[in-house]
């Protein structure tokens, strides 16, 4: 039966990921760089779910991180 499901609801973590930090349109292919781009991802996705301190979406909040130092600066506990 899960094999009938949609791959979005089998996995919500590659749907965020594809639509949220755009992985797929990705095409990194040089040595490890992939795997790499892929573990830098994942954690960046676990620091923005983490984060208790503001409520929006996850790519609202990589816009905020990107546009405010100071909230970039509290996710990477650097203050």
């Amino acid at each position: 039966m899960a094999s009938s499901l949609p791959s979005v609801l089998r996995n919500p973590c590659h749907w965020v990921l594809d639509t949220a930090l755009r992985e797929d349109p990705n095409q990194t292919s040089a040595g490890n760089a992939a795997e790499n781009l892929g573990t830098t991802r994942r954690i960046v996705l676990n620091i923005l779910n983490d984060d208790a301190g503001i409520i929006k979406s996850v790519p609202k909040k990589r816009f905020e991180a990107l546009m405010n130092v100071a909230y970039r600066e509290r996710l990477l506990s650097l203050t």
